[in-house]
């Protein structure tokens, strides 16, 4: 069975190829920030659909799965963002909802392209493939972005940017179908 997971963000976007639980058949990362050239919202969008069209026609996995967009995590954040040209604030738990409703956006960029190429798509929650993947790890944080790339190291033998790692190890969760919503 082929898995293709995203990591999805503004910033930088992880994709990973995994055949059955073992067999990692690439992994890469968008960086949106060192293009070069500022891009807008909507053509990062369009940047990640292509990308996903591409490696769905390319290697035909068997499912997309993304992580789940939620509007609160578990950590207090105090941060100024900008999104959609707009300054904005966050003093509470989660992410601010002009984050959220980019990332939905981008999250739709992604199903669509899925389907285009008529692959189903489903998502996981980042705490579920956490739990599921770094959890027991002595000595790690499941939390600390370092883990998923520790992890990957360890199961792959090979070194990946965070997004990237998380990306791997959303493919790897997946492979416990309880944890997948289908995306509708």
């Amino acid at each position: 069975m082929r898995i293709l997971a995203l990591d999805q963000s503004y910033k930088r976007t992880g994709i990973a190829l995994l055949e059955g639980q073992s067999t990692l058949l690439d992994l890469a990362s968008i960086e949106f920030s060192k293009s070069g050239t500022k891009l807008e919202p909507w053509q990062k969008r369009e940047l990640v659909a292509t990308l996903v069209q591409s490696w769905c026609k390319k290697y035909k996995p068997d499912y997309v799965v993304v992580e789940r967009v939620r509007l609160f995590s578990s950590y207090q954040r105090k941060s100024k963002e900008t999104v959609y040209g707009q300054q904005v604030e966050t003093n509470e738990p989660g992410i601010s909802v002009p984050t959220i409703i980019a990332l939905a956006k981008l999250n739709g960029a992604i199903v669509n392209a899925a389907r285009a190429c008529g692959i189903p798509v489903y998502s996981i929650d980042t705490k579920q493939w956490k739990d599921a993947l770094l959890s027991r790890i002595p000595g790690k944080d499941k939390k600390d972005k370092a883990t998923s790339v520790w992890y990957i190291q360890q199961v792959f033998s090979i070194t990946a940017d965070h997004d990237a790692a998380e990306a791997a190890c959303i493919a790897l969760a997946s492979h416990n179908q309880n944890l997948l919503k289908e995306e509708t």
